[in-house]
C-alpha cells in the first residue's frame, strides 16, 4: 500500500524541464567548446612562432659566418634583399624588390621558402653600413607563413654586425 502511494504521488520531469536542462548542458559544451578552440590556436600559434625563430636564427648565424668569411660577397651583392641556404649558400631576390615580400610567395627563391611545417618564407635585408664592416652594419631578417588565424604572421630580428 505504502509503495502504491509512493509511485502514484511520484511524477517524472516535463518537457519543458527537459529542454532547458538541455539548453543549459548545450551552453555549458559550447563556451567550453570556444575555450578550447581558443587555447589550441594560441598554442599552435605560440609553436609557429618558436619554429619561426629558430630559423630566424639560422639565418643571423649564416649572415655572422658570411659577414667573417667573405663579408664582401654579403655587403656588396646588387639586391638588397637575400636568404641563405642550409649550406651558407647567398641567394639573390629580384633586384628591384628592396623589402622581403610579404604575402606574395611567388617573388620568394625556391630555397627561401616552404621551410619547416607550415611553408616558412625567409629572407634579409642589408639595412645599413658601407661595402666594408663596420658596426654601423644591420641586418633585417623576416620569417613570414600563413598563421594559424588565416593571416600572414611574422617574425622579425635585427643583427647588428659590430665587434
Amino acid at each position: 500500500m505504502l509503495m502504491r502511494k509512493l509511485i502514484a504521488h511520484s511524477r517524472g520531469d516535463t518537457i519543458v524541464e527537459v529542454l532547458i536542462a538541455m539548453a543549459v548542458a548545450a551552453a555549458v559544451m559550447g563556451s567550453v567548446f570556444g575555450v578550447v578552440n581558443r587555447t589550441l590556436k594560441n598554442a599552435r600559434q605560440a609553436q609557429e612562432h618558436g619554429e619561426a625563430l629558430k630559423i630566424g636564427e639560422s639565418q643571423v648565424e649564416r649572415i655572422k659566418q658570411l659577414s667573417h668569411d667573405s663579408p664582401t660577397t654579403l655587403f656588396s651583392a646588387s639586391p638588397k634583399t637575400h636568404c641563405t641556404t642550409s649550406d651558407g649558400s647567398l641567394i639573390n631576390f629580384n633586384p628591384s624588390v628592396n623589402d622581403v615580400p610579404g604575402t606574395d610567395e611567388s617573388l620568394f627563391p625556391a630555397e627561401c621558402k616552404n621551410l619547416g611545417s607550415v611553408g616558412y618564407r625567409t629572407g634579409f635585408t642589408y639595412e645599413a653600413g658601407s661595402p666594408a664592416i663596420s658596426t654601423d652594419d644591420v641586418f633585417r631578417v623576416y620569417v613570414i607563413w600563413p598563421g594559424v588565424t588565416g593571416l600572414t604572421d611574422q617574425v622579425s630580428l635585427s643583427y647588428k654586425v659590430g665587434p
